[in-house]
């Protein structure tokens, strides 16, 4: 009788045991997260501090079609929150200065914004903590990961302008280094007269410049830290200056930005995380679970013999 019980209370144990460790979390879930983001230009270089095995293509293009980077210029500030990856620049810019010669210039350490000779396009990385939503499977709050801001100022028709580039970016979460990602943009410089094209002038400046990006730069990512697997989800926010048709896109599935002439815009990417698996269990709830089977298969055998 006493064997009986010992086997009973085992068995009982491995499953209480075995349950606890499959229970859905009932609190948030919190993480560091760093994007390190920058511009491509070389046209052959290794990619971030992450990752040194990938390489990319650079894409930084002008209007001019004889010099494809005439007249484009690019930036690494002295300080930024991040560092961008090896071999890409935090600003691009067009339009003026320091290239009489029509020779592309490189200027570390300056900054284009808020100089009025310049148009420029400006992604900078963001760090910070995310958390998952208290509520199993919940996503949390937004965080923003990125910040683009584009100074737009009326260019002289003496210059280029850019009309295409790269975005490469590198996203730490936590222990989890996702996947380098290329977000192609096309740029279009308007002429800044009247009338504007038929809708492409929502900000109502004259006229409203814009970029398109490829929608499924913003498709959900599934990662797993410490054996539990989450998804993190982006989207565009906090426009100043500027709008947007995401995230509806147009036939060839690109979406647009649109920022108001001698306007100075912005833009935020953000992210946020949720858990959407168990956890797995830990060796010690292995354990546990293991006696407990033993448990089970032995009290049955018992009970097998007895009745025999």
């Amino acid at each position: 009788m006493k064997t009986k019980m010992i086997m009973k209370a085992l068995a009982v144990f491995g499953f209480t045991a075995m349950m606890g460790g499959f229970s859905l979390p009932v609190d948030a879930t919190t993480f560091t997260y760093s994007q390190s983001t920058g511009f491509e230009v070389n046209t052959s270089v290794t990619a971030g501090r992450r990752n040194p095995i990938t390489t990319w293509s650079g894409n930084l293009l002008s209007n001019d079609p004889n010099s494809p980077r005439n007249d484009i210029k690019w930036y690494s500030l002295a300080s930024a929150p991040v560092d961008e990856p090896t071999g890409t620049y935090d600003t691009i810019a067009w339009g003026n200065s320091n290239n009489a010669s029509n020779a592309t210039a490189l200027l570390l350490g300056s900054n284009p914004i808020g100089n009025s000779n310049y148009s420029a396009l400006q992604v900078l990385g963001q760090k910070g903590s995310v958390s998952t939503g208290a509520a199993a499977g919940s996503y949390g709050n937004w965080v923003t990961i990125s910040t683009l801001t584009h100074q737009n100022n009326a260019i002289s028709s003496t210059y280029y302008t850019l009309e295409s580039a790269i975005i490469f970016s590198n996203l730490q979460i936590g222990s989890y280094a996702s996947p380098s990602h290329e977000i192609p943009i096309s740029f279009v410089e308007t002429l800044n007269q009247s009338p504007c094209t038929a809708g492409t002038n929502p900000n109502g400046s004259v006229c409203d410049d814009r970029f398109t990006f490829p929608n499924v730069s913003f498709v959900h990512e599934l990662f797993s830290i410490g054996g539990i697997q989450y998804e993190a989800e982006f989207q565009l926010a906090n426009f100043v200056n500027s709008k947007s048709d995401y995230p509806d896109y147009d036939a060839l599935g690109n979406s647009t930005v649109y920022t108001a002439e001698n306007k100075t815009s912005k833009m935020d990417v953000q992210m946020a995380i949720r858990e959407v698996a168990t956890p797995v269990p830990e060796p010690g709830t292995m354990m546990l679970l293991g006696v407990g089977m033993l448990g089970l298969a032995v009290f049955g055998k018992r009970r097998m013999n007895k009745g025999a």
